[in-house]
Formats: structure tokens, C-alpha cells, sequence
């Protein structure tokens, strides 16, 4: 009998600890998420990693994933202002702004970010991504 209680309490706590670490995998796993900027068919996810000057960048085109690589990720202004910056390379450099403070263009009122192409020549190509 005290055989039998031992064995039910190892699978209670297997159980337990199962159900408890399939629930932090999927947290995580939601939760890493930290920004989307769309502009179709294009689609760019970005997720935390654990060095503060990169994200995974998961790349979408039509809905399906083509690439998924390492961003560069930059923190600028301060307060209402700060915003996110993350620079990686698909078919060229491309580069996404979360929203911060804006100037003489008022985005849309759905507008989260921009996207640049092809910063290192003089002439840079920006629009607003959703």
C-alpha cells in the first residue's frame, strides 16, 4: 500500500511537472514575440533572444515563412519617443522603425512602423508597414 501511494504521488508530480513546462514552452513561445510589421506580401516577425542588441527575425512572403534570421536591434530617443530599430539583410539591407514621435509626415492612423530598403545608397526608399 505505501508502495502503491509512493507510486501515485511520482506520477501526480510527472504529471505536474509536464503539464507546468509544456505551459512555459508555449508562454514563451507567445510571449517572445515582440513586434509585426506587415506591407503585402511581405510579413516580418521579430522575437527576443537572449542578447539585448539582436532578435530573431522570421521573414513571411504570402503567408509562408522564407527565411528566418538575426536582426540587429538599436534603441533610440526616450520617453513617448523610443522606438525600436532592427536592421538585417533580405535581398539587401532593409531596415524597420517602430513608431516613435514622427515630424513633418503624419502616418496613417494604423501605421506601426516603416520600412527602409536599401540603406547604404544616398537615396532611401521608406514606407509605412502595418
Amino acid at each position: 500500500m505505501k508502495t502503491s501511494n509512493f507510486n501515485s504521488k511520482v506520477f501526480v508530480a510527472s504529471v505536474t511537472f509536464l503539464i507546468a513546462t509544456l505551459g512555459l514552452v508555449q508562454t514563451a513561445s507567445s510571449n517572445g514575440q515582440t513586434f509585426t510589421c506587415s506591407l503585402e506580401p511581405l510579413s516580418f516577425e521579430f522575437y527576443k533572444t537572449n542578447d539585448l542588441d539582436q532578435e530573431l527575425t522570421r521573414i513571411f512572403r504570402g503567408g509562408n515563412k522564407v527565411m528566418t534570421t538575426e536582426s540587429k536591434l538599436e534603441v533610440h530617443g526616450s520617453g513617448v519617443c523610443r522606438h525600436r530599430i532592427w536592421s538585417f539583410d533580405y535581398y539587401g539591407a532593409i531596415t524597420i522603425t517602430e513608431m516613435g514621435c514622427y515630424g513633418e509626415i503624419t502616418p496613417p492612423d494604423n501605421a506601426v512602423g516603416t520600412i527602409s530598403f536599401d540603406n547604404e545608397s544616398d537615396f532611401m526608399r521608406e514606407v509605412f508597414c502595418y
